[in-house]
């Protein structure tokens, strides 16, 4: 069983002021929210380190790091803190895959929302849609909460979508097996700032008119609507037989969901997840709106 209660700011993360926590996480920052991410992670953790993930390895402080290894990090812990602006949504699951396994039950994860998103300058693209947000990347499972598509029929596919309309392009033409799956589009809405929800509309306007899609809504900030909407697609038919297999290719809120969602609530071969491990440009982002702060509470 999991609980999530969140707590949201718009200048600093709802942390009381004595808060110290035992062990912190942190990724690579690329713009000015993930540093002011990463210095509240170092400053409230007795110890905190740098976690990545490079061909299908994860290190903590530029020394490779097997699972076992982050388990042992972990160990005796009583609670831990995750900074998910700079970690991307593989290490999240590797953090929480070792969570489990050390059978911490407090969870904290930070997340500094972007004020705006950097717009490309091609001039093909419409004013509202130049976004360069990631590079492309070859999509795949990540080791823990993989499946073998090419070994099912049937299942869902969730796609939890942003502003980029080429990676779910490449997505469902890397990953062929999906075609015998039930597509599921997840919007965040309401969008982190109103209007913004329309970029994401019109960016996957023509591609949701050609393939068939279910049509979901989730708060774009909101871990736990996310939850619950993962939740209740799944348990249409969710199965061993028939998977529900997740693309987090939207807001890092929903990609928070998709982690605990496969790590904590979904059975270990009921789901999977496919990324693309996109690497993030330099500034990818201006300012910063708003700080979040999820706290996890596992119980199994």
């Amino acid at each position: 069983m999991i609980t999530i209660k969140t707590n949201t700011h718009s200048t600093t993360p709802l942390l009381s002021a004595d808060k110290m926590f035992e062990i912190g996480f942190y990724g690579v920052d690329v713009d000015d929210r993930g540093a002011s991410a990463v210095k509240l992670c170092q400053q409230r953790s007795v110890s905190s380190h740098l976690m990545t993930y490079v061909a299908n390895d994860h290190f903590i402080d530029g020394n490779p790091c097997p699972q076992k290894a982050i388990c042992a990090y972990m160990r005796g812990k009583n609670e831990i803190l995750i900074e998910c602006t700079t970690l991307g949504v593989a290490e999240i699951i590797f953090l929480f895959l070792a969570a489990k396994r050390e059978k911490i039950r407090d969870i904290y994860l930070i997340y500094a929302e972007p004020g705006e998103y950097t717009r490309e300058s091609r001039q093909t693209l419409s004013e509202s849609t130049r976004f360069h947000l990631t590079g492309d990347r070859q999509f795949k499972g990540v080791h823990g909460v993989s499946l073998d598509l090419s070994l099912h029929s049937s299942g869902r596919a969730v796609f939890l979508l942003g502003y980029e309309d080429d990676r779910l392009a490449m997505l469902l033409t890397q990953q062929e097996n999906l075609a015998r799956f039930k597509k599921h589009a997840v919007f965040g809405v309401p969008a982190f700032e109103p209007g913004w929800e329309l970029n994401s509309f019109s960016n996957h306007a023509s591609r949701l008119t050609t393939e068939e899609f279910e049509i979901h809504y989730a708060a774009a900030n909101s871990v736990t609507h996310c939850m619950d909407t993962l939740t209740n697609i799944h348990k249409v038919s969710g199965s061993i037989d028939s998977p529900t297999i997740i693309a987090p290719i939207g807001t890092k809120p929903h990609a928070i969901a998709a982690a605990a969602f496969l790590c904590f609530v979904c059975g270990s071969q009921e789901g999977g997840l496919i990324y693309d491990h996109p690497e993030k440009p330099a500034g990818r982002s201006r300012a910063l709106r708003r700080w979040h702060v999820f706290h996890l509470n596992v119980t199994c």
